[in-house]
């Protein structure tokens, strides 16, 4: 699967904010920025992170996007075809960057996972396969999905009597 797109980003002076986001800032430290598109290609968000630590990353404005590659995701999901999961939105701009060098090294779709709280395990239905990059990787979403826990009721449960 080609990208759809090559992913905007660029660079730009940011300060973090406790929350998980981050701002522009004249006084900040240079980073990253690249957008994150919903899986019909609209930018909804940006994540920007450190060059010299990006295992860290901020959103700007905290959008319901938990991933990078929703579109990839909604193609796996729909034809039933692997996913390769990236620990970091680094790394998921090398892919796409390394594609342009060389077609072959994006084998199939690729994500990145950016917001760990939010429930996963229905992002990745009718995936057949998940590929992590890093055993650390493998194991934290494994974690995910068993933290995830359907609340299931009987019917009866459901019901109150007219008494």
């Amino acid at each position: 699967m080609k990208p759809a797109h090559l992913p905007r980003f660029g660079r730009a002076r940011i300060e973090t904010l406790g929350s998980g986001l981050y701002q522009p800032s004249n006084d900040g430290a240079w980073a990253i920025i690249l957008g994150v598109s919903d899986c019909f290609g609209e930018i909804e968000d940006s994540v920007a992170w450190y060059p010299n630590d990006p295992s860290h990353w901020w959103l700007r404005c905290g959008s319901e996007e938990t991933v990078l590659g929703a579109a990839a995701l909604v193609f796996c999901s729909d034809c039933h075809e692997p996913i390769r999961l990236l620990s970091t939105p680094d790394e998921w701009l090398m892919a796409h960057t390394g594609y342009l060098r060389d077609p072959s090294l994006l084998i199939y779709p690729i994500a990145c996972i950016l917001d760990w709280g939010a429930t996963l395990e229905p992002l990745f239905h009718g995936i057949p396969r998940i590929d992590c990059n890093n055993p650390e990787l493998q194991n934290r979403l494994l974690r995910s999905f068993r933290e995830w826990e359907p609340q299931i009721y009987t019917a009866e449960q459901g019901i109150r009597s007219a008494a």
